[in-house]
């Protein structure tokens, strides 16, 4: 899904952290 990648990636780059990749990548994909 690329709206979904594209807000994984907005979410990472507002945390800029790997918790932010945890909690918004992982459930995502």
């Amino acid at each position: 899904m690329i709206v979904a990648f594209g807000f994984c990636g907005y979410m990472l780059r507002r945390q800029r952290g790997a918790q932010a990749r945890e909690t918004v990548c992982e459930p995502i994909s």
